[in-house]
């Protein structure tokens, strides 16, 4: 829809209607002048695709998207070469549904943190191919309890796909836990 734009430097997307879309598969892609951009105005409850939505969106700095992901089945790039992103919001993913994930978030060169909650999950995809190279360039990222990414795998730790120190602090991963809510 808005692919290749670009020279586009903003966006009010407030008033559009994604409810019954399905495919958002390059929304955004190589959108490269946009500096923020927020969706949550967007309904996704029946979206299934979400390939590379946001890659190579390089100068976007702010990313608001609260989506519904319970039905998507694949993710694959979807925020690779965003290489101005510092942090990511993803505490409203779901992916128990996903079957490929691989370079979600490959070349975040700058991004530092993923906020995700548990339903943030690789469990259900067992070819390694389809989960590979997640976090390929992303030498500033660090999980929630401290664990600092390592590319000595070239970035290819689809383990690392977790909450840091979740599970009485055993866990190791990229990801740092929703807040808790202080009214809690």
């Amino acid at each position: 829809m808005f692919r290749e734009c670009k020279a586009l430097t903003a966006l009010d997307l407030s008033a559009f209607d994604t409810e019954n879309v399905t495919d958002m598969t390059r929304m955004f892609q190589e959108c490269e002048a946009l500096t923020t951009l927020d969706l949550s105005s967007f309904r996704t409850g029946k979206v299934t695709k979400m390939d590379y939505m946001f890659d190579s969106c390089k100068k976007i700095t702010s990313l608001i998207i609260p989506f519904n992901t319970s039905s998507v089945n694949y993710m694959v790039g979807l925020f690779q070469d965003m290489s101005s992103i510092t942090s990511l919001d993803l505490r409203t993913f779901d992916t128990r549904r996903v079957k490929e994930i691989q370079w979600i978030f490959a070349d975040c060169s700058k991004l530092e943190t993923i906020i995700a909650s548990t339903y943030f999950t690789l469990k259900q995809i067992s070819n390694e191919n389809n989960k590979s190279y997640m976090f390929y360039n992303c030498n500033k990222l660090m999980g929630g309890s401290g664990t600092r990414f390592s590319d000595s795998d070239h970035g290819d730790k689809y383990t690392f796909a977790c909450i840091d120190g979740d599970n009485n602090g055993m866990q190791v991963g990229y990801f740092t836990a929703v807040p808790s809510d202080p009214q809690d």
